[in-house]
């Protein structure tokens, strides 16, 4: 594939013939570009109070986000594993989103009891596991085990 190569400043202009990698890479360099480009327009966005600017930047940084998605669907049809490694990276995100809203949850059982007068010997372990879960000391399993002896109508929401 021959490409025509600009630097930054357009001082120096050359036509190479890329390999897949190189190709690849230089699609990834698009990529960063053009979500350094929405930075920078949502930045001004953000920072003036002209409503006339507001709106078309936005309209351009949207536009940006349209390139990276395009940019994105093309490196999947050159690389096959591309759209695995994205999958899995969007899997990840769903577990850690997950683990974030039981972290939460139990981080608010765990302040209820603390509030609450009176604890019952399961409160006074759920306090003391969650401790230990929160020093890296338990796994997460034994704080969800003792969790799910609650009855449903004591048990926290997440907030």
């Amino acid at each position: 594939m021959k490409i025509l190569v600009l630097s930054q400043n357009l001082q120096f202009v050359k036509t190479v013939d890329l390999n897949e990698r190189e190709t690849t890479r230089a699609i990834r360099d698009a990529v960063v570009n053009e979500q350094l480009a929405v930075q920078q327009y949502e930045a001004i966005v953000d920072g003036t109070s002209n409503a006339k600017v507001k709106k078309v930047l936005q309209e351009i940084a949207d536009e940006e986000r349209v390139h990276i998605g395009e940019l994105t669907a093309l490196l999947k049809t050159i690389l096959p594993d591309e759209e695995k490694h994205l999958e899995e990276g969007a899997k990840e995100v769903k577990e850690a989103s997950t683990k974030l809203k039981k972290s939460a949850m139990y981080i608010e059982h765990y302040r209820q009891l603390v509030k609450k007068g009176n604890p019952t010997t399961l409160d006074q372990e759920f306090v003391q596991a969650y401790r230990q879960w929160s020093l890296g000391k338990i796994s997460a399993e034994k704080v969800r085990d003792l969790y799910k002896k609650f009855p449903i109508e004591d048990r926290a929401e997440a907030v």
